[in-house]
């Protein structure tokens, strides 16, 4: 790769060797931007392992959810893209498998395999 390579570049390029490309980001605009159900669910998932041990909250884990989506709409589209895809990436078969040797997409996990996985990877970089 030459000097010019961004690292936004390297990440999809690297995401791309498991998961299809999301879209077409030229063609995205801020009203289309959100997430899809299953990268919402993916999300959900994750917050709710990355907030085990937080204080409780009158929050509900959607309402974090349309929080993090209404922070991450400003974004430039490749930016938004490139979250999306990391989404896509944690919660799909090949990074579970890699993590905890099952298989099964994020969101199907037990609560407890849920954050085995999400240790497995936190510990893998």
């Amino acid at each position: 790769m030459n000097a010019r390579t961004s690292d936004d570049t390297i990440v999809a390029r690297a995401f791309a060797l498991c998961i299809p490309p999301p879209y077409d980001v030229t063609m995205t605009t801020r009203a289309s931007a959100h997430f899809s159900h299953a990268e919402r669910a993916t999300l959900a998932a994750l917050a709710q392992c990355i907030l085990n041990d937080a204080p409780p909250s009158d929050e509900t884990i959607e309402a974090l959810v349309a929080r993090c989506e209404a922070r991450i709409a400003p974004l430039p589209p490749h930016r938004r893209a490139l979250v999306a895809q990391a989404i896509r990436v944690l919660g799909s078969r090949v990074a579970t498998f890699i993590a905890i040797k099952r298989a099964t997409p994020f969101v199907q996990l037990s609560p407890d395999a849920q954050t085995r996985c999400f240790h497995a990877h936190a510990m893998s970089s």
